[in-house]
């Protein structure tokens, strides 16, 4: 046991609640808080399980397994095989299935078994690398994840790119639009100003050609 792990209120409470159980399961033992607490370290011991997660990504797996043998030597490994591609398909499926993309279903549904056929096949890859090189690439489950992770990430950046720029656009056509308005109707303006200047040059012709009959006739 661990020194001062707990406190004596803590042993105190521990002891209280367990002394019932172990009368019941070893009626023959005094329930000293010494018999009791050794009671409650070999329950512990037996009921406990801790999982330990490793990925073989890195050197960090190799470095903790040599500082500390008895991950390899005091556990029971379950090593996870590559998930195949039905099963690729299904997670995709799975995490993009209420994920909103504008395309037809169609379009979605390929999506979804190309991420699934990407993953397999970069897993090949990684295989055929190491046989060809003797060096390890991994493509885990956690990749594969991310890789879904990644791309939602992506979608959406450009999704709001897109937007943003269509939205930039429909504000310059409208703008043009207006320009476009304007203009003809400064057109419509200017084309009603010539033909009142037309008549205005031709009142100014007659009133020029009358004073200049009448200073003949004066002369």
């Amino acid at each position: 046991m661990i020194s001062n792990l707990f406190n004596r209120d803590e042993q105190s409470e521990i002891v209280s609640e367990l002394i019932p159980v172990m009368k019941r399961e070893h009626p023959r033992r005094p329930p000293t808080p010494e018999n009791v607490m050794d009671f409650f370290l070999t329950r512990t011991r037996q009921n406990l399980h801790v999982v330990l997660c490793f990925s073989p990504v890195g050197e960090k797996f190799r470095t903790r397994a040599m500082k500390f043998p008895g991950l390899i030597s005091g556990c029971t490994i379950d090593w996870f095989q590559p998930w195949p591609k039905e099963a690729l398909v299904a997670v995709s499926q799975h995490f993009l299935e209420d994920y909103k993309i504008i395309s037809t279903p169609e379009v979605k549904a390929s999506l979804v078994k190309g991420m699934g056929a990407i993953h397999d096949h970069v897993a090949q890859l990684c295989s055929d690398y190491f046989q060809r090189y003797r060096r390890a690439a991994h493509v885990t489950p956690k990749s594969f994840l991310s890789f879904i992770s990644i791309y939602k990430k992506i979608y959406n950046e450009k999704r709001e790119e897109i937007g943003e720029s269509a939205t930039r656009m429909t504000s310059g056509l409208d703008k043009l639009q207006e320009a476009s308005v304007a203009v003809e109707r400064m057109r419509e303006e200017l084309s009603v100003m010539e033909e009142e200047l037309a008549v205005a040059s031709e009142k100014a012709h007659k009133v020029q050609g009358t004073t200049q009959k009448r200073k003949f006739k004066q002369n």
